[in-house]
């Protein structure tokens, strides 16, 4: 079984240096939906609180200590789901944010959980 799954790429220690797996097309919803699900989060908030108008975002992230994972997520993602995205690391920590706001943050809503399934089932969260 380990040999298995070193041949899909999956390594010792992979905490630091894990890279993106193939992912077929056809399951890259079902892949993202699912790294979300365990290491993703949303904010919705207030930005430049100090100015006169304060802008409310929503923001939605994807937190990984592998650079190289984020980074291949971020390719898999670009241009055919969202147009931007960025990957930042908080000063101090031993993690990596890859984060899209406002309409990209829709966007990748929208394909997470509103689109239909690969075996035409529909999700539980489309009406």
């Amino acid at each position: 079984m380990c040999n298995d799954l070193r041949r899909w790429g999956i390594h010792e220690l992979k905490t630091y240096n894990m890279i993106t797996p193939h992912i077929p097309l056809q399951f890259l919803k079902d892949f993202t939906r699912g790294y979300f699900d365990g290491d993703g989060n949303v904010w919705l908030g207030y930005i430049h609180k100090e100015r006169r108008t304060p802008i409310l975002i929503i923001q939605i992230a994807f937190t990984s200590s592998s650079l190289l994972f984020l980074e291949g997520l971020k390719n898999l993602l670009q241009p055919t789901v969202v147009s931007g995205g960025s990957i930042y690391k908080p000063k101090n920590e031993n993690f990596y944010r890859l984060q899209f706001s406002n309409k990209d943050a829709l966007k990748l809503y929208e394909f997470m959980y509103n689109h239909e399934a690969h075996n035409g089932a529909k999700d539980l969260f489309s009406p």
